[in-house]
């Protein structure tokens, strides 16, 4: 059983019920409301992989308070006439693209630290190649270098 974050779960409201927010009639209603959409709890719960009663308290408990509209239009109702677990769709969609765009900009950060720690690591190994490289070329003599050292030593002493 998963604790779905509140963007996964108003997302798949949204998903599930959009179309039947849209086809909505005032000549021949499917509903009490054009804003209220009633919702299967359970059908929703189980695609979330998280229980019922949890998803539940979670919709009536903490995004009623957290997301409020207003007292005449929380963002899910127990009743609206005879629909119950009713989804107020517009407030659904308004809090749904605040949550998408607080992700996309925490995502967009992220992947620029990324890309930061990336090149700076990078730099770093650069710069450390450079150093040891640097090292080693000054501590080993080169083959002309011991040729050159052996002809410019006097090879005996003729002078007494």
């Amino acid at each position: 059983m998963q604790l779905p974050s509140d963007l996964k779960i108003l997302n798949e409201i949204y998903e599930r019920y959009y179309e039947e927010f849209k086809k909505f009639s005032r000549e021949e209603p499917t509903r009490e409301s054009k804003v209220y959409v009633p919702i299967d709890i359970r059908a929703v719960a189980a695609n979330l992989k998280t229980d019922e009663y949890i998803l539940f308290g979670r919709l009536y408990n903490h995004m009623n308070k957290k997301y409020e509209g207003n007292e005449e239009s929380p963002l899910f109702s127990m009743k609206v006439g005879k629909d119950t677990h009713a989804i107020h769709f517009p407030l659904l969609a308004s809090v749904l693209a605040g949550l998408k765009e607080e992700r996309n900009r925490i995502n967009i950060s992220m992947y620029f630290s990324i890309a930061a720690l990336i090149i700076s690591l990078f730099t770093l190994g650069l710069n450390g190649f450079k150093t040891w490289n640097e090292t080693v070329n000054a501590k080993q003599l080169q083959p002309q270098d011991c040729v050159r050292n052996q002809l410019s030593k006097p090879q005996g002493s003729t002078q007494r």
